[in-house]
């Protein structure tokens, strides 16, 4: 069984532990109305070479309904555009284009992620230069939770709770890219703070101030592109 950075959505696109893309022909058989020992032959005999089956087919294993363990293939990008380049019709072109979007979504998902992380590892640095290495542990965690709360309007712990997450789990992964967006513009934001605003109230008012204006920033950034979007479209009636 696959282990996964980010778990599948609803085309089954996800992302395994080293950030790639992919889905798995299970879902690729569901989405094209098609039986899964079908999709399953289809990959058996592409004559792609050994080097493209290995990095984009991987063979892999789901449970199905019955509790039992059966066979599918994990399928990255590049697999999923040779395997389905003899999917024809109508509907099948419009399945395709779907499935492309969501895997230039997951890979820009992981992108702002990756960042994510590394700005998550850089504010515990400069939270240890502050406090110091035997600081309590809640130094730390009451840090890390405003930071989430203010980026997700919830708590750490409640984002655990809502995704049956062990504690200590990352939450990082079930966050909306709106909102890994903004938790990494806080973590840099905070960093910085830090050095110059030694009170942790001092630090929220400021971070809070911040993730205000992000947020306005962004909503208006929208209603512009949608406005925008509907300007053109009446433009285009009117011809």
């Amino acid at each position: 069984m696959t282990k996964f950075l980010i778990q599948p959505n609803e085309f089954g696109i996800c992302a395994d532990t080293h950030g790639t893309p992919m889905t798995t022909s299970y879902y690729i058989a569901n989405y094209f109305h098609k039986r899964h020992k079908n999709v399953i032959r289809d990959i058996q005999e592409l004559q792609c070479s050994k080097e493209f089956s290995g990095l984009n087919f991987e063979p892999t294993s789901y449970t199905d309904r019955q509790g039992k363990e059966r066979p599918c293939y994990n399928v990255t990008k590049d697999g999923f555009l040779i395997l389905t380049m003899g999917y024809r019709g109508e509907k099948a072109m419009k399945i395709k284009e779907q499935y492309i979007a969501q895997f230039n979504a997951m890979q820009e998902f992981i992108r702002q992620f990756n960042k994510t992380r590394i700005e998550y590892g850089n504010l515990t640095d400069a939270l240890q230069d502050i406090y110091g290495i035997d600081a309590p542990v809640y130094f730390y965690s009451n840090e890390i939770n405003m930071i989430n709360k203010l980026a997700t309007g919830k708590s750490t712990k409640q984002l655990r709770a809502e995704h049956n997450l062990e504690t200590g789990a990352s939450i990082r992964p079930y966050l909306s890219p709106s909102e890994l967006t903004l938790l990494e513009h806080l973590q840099r934001y905070d960093i910085s703070l830090l050095q110059i605003f030694k009170d942790y109230k001092d630090r929220k008012q400021r971070l809070t101030e911040f993730a205000e204006q992000f947020k306005a920033q962004t909503a208006a950034k929208q209603n512009s592109l949608l406005s925008g979007g509907t300007e053109k479209a009446d433009k285009q009636s009117k011809k």
